[in-house]
C-alpha cells in the first residue's frame, strides 16, 4: 500500500510520487504508463515541461482508474496572473481530465509582482472544484509568509530542492510548523545545479548495501523517514520498481545518522529570490 501524507486539504498525497521533467513525447507516455503501472500513484507534469498532453495519455493507456491516481501540474510563470485560470483551463484539457488534485504556482518570480494574483486565482479554483488543492513550488519561508500574509490563503505543499546533500532542514521544519507539506524535487542531486561537482555516494552505498537495495532508494526512504514527501524521475521500468523499494525500508538509528552526516553546506541551492522562469 502506497505511504500518504494527509494535506490541509485533507486530501491524501501518496508520499513518493514519479515526476515527469524534461521527458516528453512517447517517451513520457510509456514512462507514465510504465510508472503507473509499476504502482506509482502521484504524477508530477508541468505547464513549463511542455509534456502534459503524453502524461495524459500515458494515464489512459495505464488503465489506472483517474480517481486512483493524484495528478499535479504547475502554473509557469507567463501564465501568472490574468492567464492563470485560462491556464488551468487549458491544462486539464491537455491532460484529459475534468480536475487536478494539486496546482502549483512554479516559481515565486518576484520581478513579475503576480503571485498574489496567482495565487488568488488557484484558491477560486479551488473553490470551484477544478483543484483539490492547491500549491506553491521553489518558495523561500520568507516568500511563503508574505503571501499568506497578502491573501489570507494557506498552502497545502511547497515543493523545493531537497536531496542527500541538500538536506534543506530550516526549511522543512519551517513549513511542517506552518501545517504545509515540503515536497522534495531532485531528490537524488541534480547536478546541472551543482555546476557538475561530482556528489559522493559512498555513505549511500554503504546504508545500501546493509539493505541489499539500490543507493536511490534509500535516499528516497531517509526523506520519506523525515515525514515529507518527494517526486523521483526514472523512465525505466526497473528503476521505478527499484525506486519504490523505498517505501519497505525501515532505516536504523545509525543508517538515519550517517545520512545526516552527507548534508553539505556548499552545495548549490537555487535561490527563488534571484532564480526566476517564464
Amino acid at each position: 500500500m502506497m505511504l500518504t501524507r494527509t494535506l490541509r486539504s485533507q486530501c491524501a498525497m501518496p508520499a513518493l510520487g514519479l515526476g515527469t521533467w524534461p521527458i516528453k513525447g512517447p517517451k513520457c507516455i510509456d514512462l507514465v504508463r510504465t510508472g503507473l503501472e509499476s504502482g506509482f500513484r502521484l504524477i508530477d507534469t508541468a505547464q513549463m515541461y511542455t509534456n502534459e498532453v503524453s502524461t495524459g495519455m500515458g494515464i489512459a493507456q495505464s488503465g489506472v482508474n483517474r480517481h486512483d491516481i493524484f495528478l499535479t501540474t504547475k502554473v509557469v510563470g507567463c501564465n501568472q496572473g490574468k492567464l492563470t485560470r485560462e491556464s488551468v483551463e487549458m491544462s486539464l484539457e491537455r491532460l484529459g481530465t475534468d480536475y487536478l488534485d494539486l496546482i502549483l504556482i512554479h516559481w515565486p518570480n518576484p520581478s513579475l509582482g503576480r503571485a498574489e494574483a496567482t495565487w488568488e486565482t488557484l484558491a477560486n479554483v479551488r473553490e470551484e472544484g477544478l483543484t483539490m488543492s492547491i500549491g506553491l513550488s521553489n518558495f523561500s519561508l520568507t516568500q511563503y509568509d508574505a503571501l499568506v500574509d497578502a491573501t489570507g490563503v494557506e498552502a497545502d505543499v511547497n515543493q523545493v530542492q531537497i536531496d542527500p546533500w541538500a538536506r534543506q532542514s530550516e526549511l522543512v521544519d519551517g513549513l511542517l510548523e506552518r501545517g504545509v507539506m515540503p515536497q522534495a524535487w531532485g531528490p537524488l542531486g541534480t547536478r546541472a545545479a551543482r555546476h557538475n561537482t561530482e556528489l559522493d555516494w559512498s555513505v549511500l552505498e554503504t546504508v545500501a548495501a546493509r539493505h541489499g537495495v539500490s543507493p536511490h532508494a534509500i535516499a528516497l526512504a531517509d526523506q520519506l523517514g523525515r515525514g515529507f514527501a518527494t517526486v523521483v524521475r526514472s523512465s525505466n521500468p526497473e528503476h521505478q520498481l527499484a525506486n519504490l523499494k523505498a517505501l519497505e525500508i525501515e532505516l536504523t538509528d545509525q543508517d538515519k545518522a550517517d545520512l545526516a552526516g552527507m548534508a553539505q553546506e556548499t552545495v548549490h541551492l537555487y535561490d527563488s529570490t534571484v532564480e526566476e522562469e517564464f
